[in-house]
């Protein structure tokens, strides 16, 4: 069975604060631009699932690792929240989504993470 992440790696911002893995008193001491990583989504629904998340994040392939870098511009962000909604954890993956835009709009590094 097939288990999709996204990692986001880019320079922590304050105002991106609701995004991050911990809660917002974690970063008090965090300085602005140190490197951060994040990781989102957790598909454990299935293989198709998988498959179809790592589709609309624009990758054909999730075990072609020449393709993990995930290209911001071809992430197909309408596909992606349909196929986030027919999934049982949509509600987790909802904050989730914003994250991402929030981070592709930023100029993080976003990479797939399969496992299975």
């Amino acid at each position: 069975m097939l288990f999709v992440e996204v990692v986001a790696v880019g320079p922590f911002r304050r105002h991106l604060i609701e995004h991050y893995a911990y809660p917002a008193e974690r970063y008090t001491e965090t300085r602005e631009g140190v490197a951060t990583v994040t990781t989102l989504f957790g598909i454990a629904e299935g293989t198709s699932s998988g498959a179809k998340v790592a589709e609309a994040l624009g990758i054909s392939n999730v075990w072609d690792f020449n393709e993990h870098k995930i290209n911001p511009a071809q992430i197909e962000f309408s596909l992606l929240e349909q196929t986030l909604k027919s999934l049982e954890g949509w509600p987790d993956y909802n904050s989730d989504l914003s994250a991402l835009r929030a981070f592709a709009a930023e100029g993080y590094d976003l990479y797939l993470l399969p496992n299975g």
